[in-house]
């Protein structure tokens, strides 16, 4: 993962004063640096207590030594002040334009998990500063949620309690759940099952082990699951789909803490840890009946969520590097047009989506550097989900120019120009309005334009 840069303090008063409000920097809003050209600035976060300003331009110190190092900044970009839990967004009339969300913008207020754009350089909005957790660890990411969780598992680690841990589908559940494990000091091995892939007929042997000659077939001795968990860490993943059956057969494992395997003649006591993952509404399950209360209440002694990756969006980036690194089988980089792309997705399918899509772009690339396709395949699209549906904030003024060109690359199709913008139709007309565009004028001139 990118190795986080230097965080700049930069809770100070309009006098210049430090702040005396020890709560200020954690009530104010933080920009996360999370592309660079230079991978080493990656990680700069600099945060503005209410009424502080800060000017980013072409080769400034604002946020230390080479961070703004950047040929296509303006000397003077754009300004930002804090305005409680947003920042207010300037541009100074800078060459290339200052974007919010990916829409050129001429001021709009910024507020958490807004992207800004400026130059090559792509920064996250985040509310308050992350605890002191290391930039390297068991869990990929420069999020505040990531910070508090990896907080949060390292808090739970030794307590020895169960854990359920709920989150969508390819949030990470699993890798948290290791991580649970590392840091548990444990020194029994960490064992996974999934839950729904249990088949009644076999799941006595399956999870309790058997001897020898207990059943037609069973020509030596098997170990279960728990058994092999035993000093260690069981997972049930997707304990959400565990039959009747089997929510019997763990419940009577978790109130003895021991097991008997088929066939044999004694039970053994078993030393294990019970951490289960699900991305159903147990509470919800139980009410309707389709999950057992007791099983919930043994599980769940601490409960672990994790946010799907659109809510974590400081985290995208050194996932998609990781990921891409993984397929490619060396460090690569990411084009900025790519990045911009992955950070205004939806991923659907969390980390899982966005792992098929990085392995697809990087069996397209050049190896080195990977981009974005000028039509990024049906597959791609999928994976990445529709941008992210939240307008801009209401005094949003992006320029015309963007309006116009977005508007004739859908041929006048307002509702093709508003998805594309990622923006709704209502603010999409006002601001059709406010810059005297007639949408009409734009049918027909998509085909006219040079290649």
């Amino acid at each position: 993962m990118s190795r986080a840069g230097p965080t700049l303090d930069a809770t100070r008063t309009d006098s210049g004063a430090p702040s005396s409000d020890p709560g200020a920097t954690r009530a104010s809003p933080s920009l996360v640096l999370v592309h660079h050209p230079d991978p080493r600035h990656i990680g700069a976060r600099v945060t503005l207590a209410p009424g502080q300003s800060l000017t980013l331009g072409r080769r400034g110190d604002a946020l230390g030594p080479g961070v703004l190092d950047d040929d296509r900044l303006s000397r003077r970009q754009c300004t930002l002040t804090g305005q409680g839990e947003q920042l207010l967004l300037r541009d100074l009339g800078s060459r290339n334009g200052t974007t919010c969300n990916g829409l050129r913008v001429e001021q709009t207020r910024l507020a958490s998990g807004d992207v800004l754009g400026a130059g090559r350089l792509l920064w996250v909005v985040e509310q308050a500063d992350p605890p002191a957790i290391p930039p390297e660890g068991p869990l990929i990411g420069l999020s505040l949620a990531r910070a508090r969780l990896l907080e949060r598992l390292q808090r739970i680690a030794p307590l020895g309690a169960n854990v359920l841990i709920t989150g969508e589908t390819g949030v990470g559940k699993e890798l948290a759940a290791r991580a649970l494990h590392d840091l548990s000091g444990r020194g029994g091995p960490f064992v996974a099952v999934n839950c729904g892939a249990v088949d009644d007929g076999v799941a006595n042997s399956e999870l309790l082990g058997h001897a020898r000659g207990a059943f037609t077939g069973a020509a030596a001795e098997r170990t279960g699951l728990i058994p092999q968990a035993h000093g260690g860490t069981l997972f049930l993943d997707e304990i959400g789909e565990a039959s009747p059956a089997l929510m019997t057969r763990l419940l009577r494992v978790l109130e003895d803490g021991e097991v008997r395997p088929v066939g044999a003649n004694r039970a053994r006591t078993v030393d294990v840890r019970f951490v289960a993952a699900t991305h159903r509404d147990l509470e919800g399950a139980i009410a309707d009946g389709s999950f057992r209360a007791d099983l919930f209440a043994r599980l769940a002694q601490w409960q672990v969520p994790i946010p799907p990756l659109r809510a974590r969006r400081a985290d995208i980036l050194p996932i998609a590097r990781h990921l891409a690194a993984r397929a490619a089988g060396q460090p690569v980089g990411l084009h900025h047009r790519l990045a911009r792309w992955l950070l205004l997705g939806r991923w659907p399918l969390n980390v899982r989506g966005l792992d098929a899509a990085m392995r697809e772009l990087v069996l397209l690339s050049d190896g080195v550097d990977v981009g974005l396709p000028d039509a990024p395949s049906a597959a791609l699209e999928a994976a990445r989900g529709s941008p992210r549906p939240a307008d801009p904030a209401p005094d949003a003024r992006p320029d015309a120019a963007t309006l116009r060109a977005a508007l004739t690359a859908a041929n006048g199709n307002v509702k093709a120009c508003a998805a594309h913008l990622g923006i709704g139709r209502t603010t999409l007309y006002r601001w059709l309005r406010e810059h005297g565009i007639d949408p009409r004028s734009a049918r027909g001139a998509g085909d006219n334009r040079a290649d």
